[in-house]
């Protein structure tokens, strides 16, 4: 089954997975508030993945996936998959939390040589996958990333690459909320300034039980 990447930090806080799917994942957090000024939630045990090369865009297109027009934009997929474009020719694909057979599974049972210049690139193994929401978002974020990441310079479905408390990190805006990505290898340490900051701004961590489809 999947896991995640601070399961360490988690069961610090008392937190215990449970299975959805083929994955565990923490639901629920011992004394979290969903309603805090910003919240922080493990989505890493959720599906993900990604394609890269000069026939990626063709070959998902063939496969019925919107793409966005441009490179650092994401677009919500009727199954509720969010498909941002990194580059002309690479995309990352994060599946709706809880989705028994998601996007992210089908494309990657439709892929085959036949694709041509398009290839996959795991993101469930490389790549830890954070959601951050909450009003006071866009402080915690100027303190953490140099790039404007404000609702008026970074619009819903905007996708920014960036470092993110000096880690490399893909962003993507979904509403009132970012997805955070970054380096699976460096998780817990990412994880350990996210909740540092979470604390100058009156947030906490929670569960991911709300965002479960």
């Amino acid at each position: 089954m999947r896991v995640s990447f601070v399961s360490a930090p988690l069961a610090a806080l008392g937190a215990q997975p449970e299975p959805v799917g083929e994955a565990l994942v923490v639901l629920a957090v011992p004394g979290e508030d969903p309603n805090a000024a910003v919240t922080l939630t493990d989505c890493s045990p959720f599906a993900r993945t990604g394609f890269k090369g000069a026939d990626t865009p063709a070959w998902l297109a063939a496969q019925g996936v919107d793409l966005p027009e441009a490179p650092n934009q994401a677009r919500r997929q009727a199954d509720g998959a969010l498909v941002a474009r990194l580059s002309a020719g690479e995309v990352l694909i994060l599946d709706p939390p809880g989705a028994a057979l998601g996007l992210s599974a089908r494309l990657t049972q439709a892929w085959g040589w036949e694709a041509g210049l398009c290839f996959p690139v795991p993101r469930q193994d490389t790549h830890a996958w954070f959601r951050l929401a909450g009003p006071a978002l866009p402080a915690l974020m100027a303190k953490l990333c140099a790039v404007d990441l404000r609702p008026r310079a970074f619009a819903d479905g905007a996708v920014a690459q960036t470092s993110v408390a000096r880690h490399s990190a893909i962003v993507v805006r979904d509403g009132g909320a970012f997805h955070l990505l970054a380096d699976s290898a460096s998780a817990e340490t990412l994880w350990g300034f996210l909740g540092e900051a979470l604390g100058e701004f009156g947030g906490g961590v929670t569960g991911a039980r709300g965002l479960v489809s």
